[in-house]
């Protein structure tokens, strides 16, 4: 049989799951910098879809810590759902301080960077 087996498919939709949360915080956040009059109320929205991912991650590690035998290396499979959950962080950082500061000017560069994030996001999705 080719795949994962049952159980040890939980860590591969764990990535998949969190994957999704990075495209839907990604594009949280392209939609924030084109309508910064609203970054305040998605800034809130981009904090629950981190906050989402952070359960996610939190669990992976749970159960990577239980799991006897894992699928992929077990350094590989932390760095793995940390290094997704950081990508989350640095959005809800961006969006948060947006609307800390209250920018109200955008910058051309800002949105242009955060569409390649997004792209970037849904390639990892794939």
């Amino acid at each position: 049989m080719l795949g994962p087996k049952a159980r040890d498919r939980q860590f591969f939709d764990a990535f998949a799951r969190h994957a999704t949360l990075c495209v839907k915080g990604a594009k949280k956040l392209v939609e924030l910098l084109d309508n910064l009059d609203a970054a305040e109320s998605l800034a809130k929205e981009v904090k629950q879809i981190e906050h989402d991912a952070d359960t996610i991650t939190h669990d992976t590690v749970k159960q990577l810590h239980e799991t006897w035998i894992t699928p992929l290396d077990r350094s590989d499979i932390h760095d793995l759902i940390t290094h997704l959950d950081d990508v989350l962080d640095m959005i809800e950082a961006v969006s948060e301080r947006i609307a800390l500061f209250r920018v109200r000017n955008g910058n051309p560069l800002a949105s242009e960077l955060a569409r390649v994030l997004l792209e970037g996001c849904e390639v990892l999705e794939k």
